[in-house]
């Protein structure tokens, strides 16, 4: 039976306008075959998109904003009527559409840009009283964060190699970021950065750190890093920054080594907050 977009508007109309206990049943059908294959084409055509599970979730999240604003932004019913044309209400459907599917592909393209396409799910409020157990108080969560920023000072000025200063930062932000355990940091940074080249490294760390007022790093700061970065490796004639992670491992193997220079620069950051 085809799709009588005219009939089922009026059928919309009737089930909103005028009524106490608005109904939208027939709305949800008339959204779906009018957007769902050109939803399917956006995230087609996009290559962020492409490949993913987002067609569901933008669907989804379109209907749910189009029955919100529909009796206020659109209907604005008089007498149970109105003056919308079927239409004027698919071009205004199709505008709300548009706008949140441009939203939603900034965030998913800077999530993208944060993960380097390595599969690391990032949280912007990985700390905050809701998902901090251990933090109680606006104060406590000042407190934490100032101990963490001195730590992470701490970590930029080391004169450690460049490769060991950029796992600990590496994996100190997953932590964060990820609110995971440093055993599966130090995991998934094995897993998913070995084949990065530290220059990679380096930007990834420098987007995450800036999605964060009290973490961003200074201009120095960066400045050091991209220095280390740019000398010439003694053993093997490269660039450090061209040199892939992976070639620094000791034949411990990856993690074993990401483990070990972890404690390393732990020991080094308990020394400066003179702590045991």
């Amino acid at each position: 039976m085809a799709f009588d977009e005219k009939q089922i508007y009026i059928q919309i109309v009737e089930d909103i306008c005028g009524n106490e206990y608005p109904k939208y049943d027939n709305l949800v059908i008339f959204v779906h075959n009018l957007l769902h294959k050109k939803v399917k084409s956006w995230c087609y055509n996009d290559s962020f998109l492409r490949g993913g599970l987002h067609e569901e979730d933008v669907m989804q999240e379109i209907q749910l904003r189009i029955i919100k604003k529909c009796e206020d932004y659109f209907f604005k019913p008089v007498d149970g009527k109105t003056e919308k044309t079927c239409d004027e209400f698919k071009a205004w459907c199709y505008r709300v559409a548009k706008n949140y599917f441009l939203t939603y592909c900034v965030k998913q393209k800077n999530r993208k840009e944060v993960e380097l396409n390595l599969s690391i799910k990032c949280d912007d409020d990985f700390i905050s009283p809701d998902c901090d157990s251990d933090v109680d108080t606006c104060e406590d969560i000042d407190a934490n964060r100032q101990e963490l920023r001195k730590c992470f000072d701490i970590v930029l000025d080391l004169k450690s190699k460049p490769h060991i200063v950029l796992t600990w930062l590496s994996v100190s932000l997953y932590m964060l970021y990820a609110n995971s355990s440093k055993i599966e940091a130090t995991h998934v940074i094995a897993e998913k950065f070995s084949a990065l080249t530290m220059n990679e490294m380096l930007r990834m760390i420098f987007v995450l750190s800036s999605r964060c007022d009290w973490l961003e790093l200074s201009e120095r700061q960066c400045r050091k890093q991209m220095e280390k970065l740019d000398t010439i490796d003694k053993d093997t004639g490269k660039k450090i920054g061209d040199m892939r992670y992976e070639e620094f491992y000791m034949n411990k193997g990856p993690e074993k080594s990401i483990s070990d220079w972890i404690n390393r620069v732990n020991e080094q950051i308990k020394k400066k907050l003179g702590t045991k």
